[in-house]
């Protein structure tokens, strides 16, 4: 069996028509008291972004895409062609040396399957069916994915020749993997999300339209169920433009506009333009929910800057975020106060030879009227929390996207009244009155 498994995997690998590309970091560290590595976050911000250099927990975290070419066009080629690709996920905390995936020691995931075709409609379209992350921008320091999530099952055209730039639609499903549990007895799924997407670049800009609704039934199809949820629908617009300057500098300015559904998670603030943990899923009869959903409405500018030099190289990011969550009420039943968050962080890297650079690393994360407490005595104070990293790490050259790197690290936060009362994430190793502490380790990442 071994042998026949090896045998296929060779045969695979010499396939011309065979591919695969992947991701994965892998790490641990110490701190404070014996335990293991803690992550600082401001709990507000939600589950989502963080900044990672240092900052990063939970062991072992990989992607694997593995695609295959039906008719591989060679170039100049106007014959058809397929491509089908699969995305597996693997977690693990990597402590123990046996993680079955019976337990949460090791957990699968299927990310995407999905075909791709090309020579087939006019003007250099591709066409695609299946499931797939879909076009996502994200901002690599912070691991945030900024582009209004349209993952999910669907299909659409990309990448169609439209005057100066490129033209794609797509329509997908959602549905969050969660339930509802109503009257302490009936569990129904999430509803289904539809989202419709328009998408336009050329020269440098990027555009999104986006429209996305929920149905009143749960996700099982029945349309003579029980319409357990509110009818729900929302709107965004990215726009981004990439200026590559030369010379290793380049430029990414993004504006981001959402409402309804894709306007502000009430509770935090990281899930702006998603669907994807359910907190603007509203049941029926809710309608405070309701209209504080339809009401709601965010802002956010990011711009990232990065210069890579010989000798040097440098990481700017800045976002500035404003949530209109007003149609929300507090645990006191007051009206919330909109929101504000502003994040600005920056990365230099010297290197001591082309395999060894020195790196430091320094975050700020400052919150205004922060959402915090539970569902029925929620309140809203402010927050800020610095973090600072610095590394030692081994690349393979010179440059800022290369890996895989291997990093040595140490970082130190240190959070306000307001953070320590909303709550810091990762916190091992630390009392919950303290307002600082300390954690290092090791991690690899790497890409191909």
């Amino acid at each position: 069996m071994a042998g026949a498994i090896v045998c296929g995997a060779n045969s695979a690998l010499a396939d011309e028509n065979f591919e695969y590309h992947g991701y994965l970091r892998a790490g641990g560290g110490w701190s404070e008291n014996g335990t293991q590595q803690s992550c600082f976050k401001l709990n507000a911000y939600g589950s989502g972004a963080t900044s990672r250099l240092g900052n990063e927990c939970g062991g072992l975290y990989g992607e694997l895409t593995l695609a295959h070419w039906a008719n591989k066009p060679k170039e100049g080629s106007t014959e058809a062609w397929f491509k089908t690709s699969v995305t597996l996920s693997v977690v693990a905390d990597m402590f123990a040396s046996w993680e079955p995936t019976n337990t949460d020691d090791l957990i699968l995931s299927l990310r995407e399957v999905y075909t791709q075709a090309g020579n087939i409609l006019p003007n250099e379209a591709l066409i695609w069916i299946g499931k797939r992350f879909y076009r996502r921008v994200d901002i690599h320091m912070l691991d945030l994915f900024v582009s209004t999530n349209s993952g999910g099952r669907g299909f659409g055209i990309e990448e169609m020749k439209l005057g100066d730039g490129r033209f794609a639609f797509a329509i997908t499903q959602y549905k969050n993997a969660n339930s509802f549990t109503i009257d302490d007895e009936t569990s129904v799924s999430m509803p289904l999300e539809n989202v419709f997407d328009v998408r336009y670049a050329w020269s440098g800009f990027d555009v999104h339209l986006i429209h996305g609704q929920t149905g009143q039934t749960s996700a099982t199809g029945d349309n003579n169920a029980e319409k357990y949820f509110e009818a729900m629908s929302g709107q965004s617009l990215f726009v981004s433009y990439y200026n590559d300057m030369g010379e290793g500098r380049s430029n990414k300015t993004i504006f981001q506009y959402g409402r309804g559904i894709y306007g502000p998670n009430l509770g935090s603030g990281d899930r702006f333009m998603s669907m994807s943990d359910g907190s603007n899923v509203v049941r029926k009869g809710e309608s405070a929910k309701k209209d504080a959903v339809d009401e709601s409405s965010a802002i956010r500018v990011i711009n990232q800057h990065i210069k890579q030099d010989n000798a040097y190289e440098y990481a700017f990011v800045a976002i500035a975020q404003q949530d209109d969550i007003t149609s929300h009420k507090l645990g006191d039943q007051s009206d919330a106060k909109a929101r504000q968050t502003l994040l600005a962080e920056v990365r230099g890297s010297y290197y001591l030879n082309d395999n060894t650079k020195l790196t430091a690393d320094v975050a700020h994360w400052a919150i205004t009227n922060a959402v915090f407490g539970e569902a029925n005595s929620e309140e809203q104070n402010d927050q800020a929390l610095t973090k600072v990293t610095l590394a030692t790490e081994l690349v393979p050259s010179r440059g800022y996207w290369v890996r895989p790197s291997l990093r040595f690290f140490v970082t130190h936060a240190s959070w306000d009244d307001g953070a320590q009362t909303g709550g810091v994430g990762g916190l091992l190793g630390h009392q919950q009155d303290e307002k600082s502490g300390l954690t290092y380790g090791f991690q690899t990442e790497y890409w191909w």
